[in-house]
């Protein structure tokens, strides 16, 4: 998730976060972040798009 996006607050994401771990599901879960916008999330950040080819290698 973008820390500077004002469409999906990064708040969100941590409400899911720990909503995930009452459920005993935090397991199947994790959170990344990124000091970008909504807009911006995929320019320039190559952690994502490792995150993203390691995501889809697995399906």
């Amino acid at each position: 998730m973008g820390l500077n996006d004002p469409i999906v607050p990064i708040s969100q994401g941590r409400e899911l976060e720990q909503k995930m771990a009452q459920l005993q599901l935090d397991s199947t879960f994790k959170l990344y972040s990124y000091p970008k916008t909504h807009t911006d999330i995929a320019t320039d950040n190559p952690a994502l798009a490792e995150r993203i080819d390691d995501f889809l290698s697995k399906l």
